[in-house]
């Protein structure tokens, strides 16, 4: 199959594929969480490093991670492309921004392992776990 603007062929993805896909990140997504219980807020120099290894041939997103924290999710937050987040994920969550009395957003971006996309999520749903680090 070719894209209409290139000439270089595009991969084809099957139903398989994309389940594979998703149990890996899933995996990785326990892994993290695993960290997150021994290692605390150390947590997070692995779980940016991997964000910055997974948006790497976007260029627009070089240093994206730098001043995200970490988060928990609270509930299992669902979007058209299946389950994003699971209670109990341990996640990078953008800096809350509340600048000169605007109100603040109802919800914010954070980066999903479990399917390796950044997703918006309801700012009562996270529960922040430290201000900053590393």
């Amino acid at each position: 199959m070719m894209n209409a603007k290139s000439t270089v062929p595009t991969p084809i993805v099957t139903i398989a594929d994309l389940l594979a896909e998703r149990e890996i990140f899933g995996q990785r997504q326990d892994e993290f969480n695993a960290l997150y219980r021994n290692a605390g807020p150390l947590a997070i120099l692995s779980l940016r490093e991997y964000a910055r290894q997974h948006h790497e041939r976007w260029p627009q997103y070089l240093g994206r991670f730098d001043d995200w924290t970490l988060a928990k999710i609270r509930r299992q937050i669902e979007t058209k492309g299946g389950v994003c987040f699971e209670p109990g994920d341990i996640v990078l969550v953008e800096p809350e921004l509340n600048t000169r009395g605007l109100l603040r957003p109802t919800s914010l971006t954070c980066f999903s392992v479990r399917v390796g996309w950044n997703g918006s999520v309801n700012r009562w749903d996270i529960e922040r776990l430290e201000a900053r680090h590393g």
